[in-house]
């Protein structure tokens, strides 16, 4: 009988190979499978499928929750179950493959999903960062890095998306709605379209033509030589030099999953409608949207003026002012009550008729 060791080098070959997994969702999952069957090895000697059950993933869990981190004692319920993720693909592959009847950590109760802590950046350091862009030398790094953190600050891409970019996927056209990019493999492997503002077309229309006059043998946007593409780790080095030229070294928060963020609330405090937000950075769920979307103390305190119960009060109704008081000695003002030369006279309001009872009971009389 396979042992385990030999379902999870299968299992590990088919998601490289064949399935739809992204490079980064690869990077999370692989590791963690190995680390649960480094652990269920040191629990059980040579297992295999069948030593995989319910209370296996509960004594699984409960090493999770007593395990010491270098910040505390048992890891968050967010980690746990990013763990557990992995583990389940990978007996949800068993299962597919008819190694398995059912997956048994399906059946394992989760902790609830902590709020994630991550760190936000400001509409003030983003500014800083991008003003900063004009100091880097020589031309062809700074036109390279302006295009990246450009499209990094100003359309919401993720960083995969970006490495992604290939020369046909950039459109420039002359209308702002003809200037896009194209991500051809998102998350979930969907494809949609990103809009560029005015400022990141500029950008990118010069790196663009920089891009064309380098004799490369591939059609990436964004080439580490003539033979490679940028990396994550070269696309780090560029984001740590943008940040001593901006003289933000010390600031850990500029990372291009916070520029997302940023940008999603900046989009929502220039009013623009939750579902196109979402579009933008492609979520499938608006509710992600939505998360991303920090609050406004300031903007949400004037939100809660409108809502009032009652109506203010009107103001009061100015005094009139008083009568000029005659100086001692001078006779007092009259009023002249008869008419006045030149001044027309004023008819008396006509009075209405007076009608006597015997005149109503006839009118009732009438109506009957």
């Amino acid at each position: 009988m396979k042992v385990l060791s030999e379902f999870v080098i299968e299992w590990t070959a088919y998601v490289k190979l064949e399935s739809n997994f992204l490079p980064c969702t690869l990077r999370t999952y692989c590791p963690n499978v190995r680390a649960w069957l480094r652990w269920v090895e040191s629990e059980i000697p040579n297992p295999t499928l069948d030593d995989v059950d319910v209370s296996l993933g509960n004594r699984y869990l409960k090493y999770l929750k007593s395990k010491a981190s270098k910040h505390q004692v048992g890891l968050r319920p967010r980690t746990i179950r990013s763990l557990f993720a992995a583990v389940r693909s990978f007996l949800d592959w068993c299962v597919e493959r008819k190694y398995l009847c059912e997956n048994p950590f399906a059946k394992i109760d989760l902790p609830k999903k902590d709020e994630v802590q991550r760190p936000l950046v400001t509409t003030e350091e983003v500014q800083q960062l991008l003003l900063s862009l004009k100091r880097i030398s020589p031309t062809r790094r700074r036109l390279m890095c302006s295009a990246i953190i450009w499209c990094l600050c100003a359309t919401g891409i993720r960083r995969q998306e970006l490495l992604d970019l290939r020369m046909p996927d950039v459109h420039l056209g002359d209308r702002p709605d003809d200037c896009y990019l194209i991500v051809e493999h998102g998350k979930g492997d969907k494809r949609r379209v990103v809009y560029m503002d005015a400022m990141t077309t500029t950008h990118m229309r010069a790196w663009f033509e920089e891009r064309q006059s380098m004799e490369c043998h591939h059609d990436w946007l964004w080439p580490c030589d003539t033979r490679r593409r940028m990396g994550i780790s070269m696309l780090n080095d560029i984001r740590e030099q943008v940040k001593g030229v901006a003289e933000m070294s010390d600031n850990h928060r500029f990372l291009p999953h916070a520029f997302r963020h940023a940008f999603a609330t900046h989009l929502d405090e220039m009013g623009v409608p939750l579902k196109d937000i979402q579009e933008q950075l492609g979520h499938s769920d608006i509710a992600t949207t939505q998360r991303y979307i920090r609050s406004n103390p300031a903007r949400r305190a004037k939100s809660i003026q409108v809502a009032q119960w009652l109506p203010s009060e009107p103001p009061a109704a100015p005094t009139p002012p008083a009568a000029p008081t005659p100086p001692a000695g001078a006779a007092p003002l009259t009023v002249a009550s008869g008419p006045q030369p030149g001044v027309p006279p004023v008819p008396p309001p006509t009075a209405k008729p007076q009608r006597n009872e015997a005149h109503r009971v006839r009118i009732m009389r009438r109506d009957r």
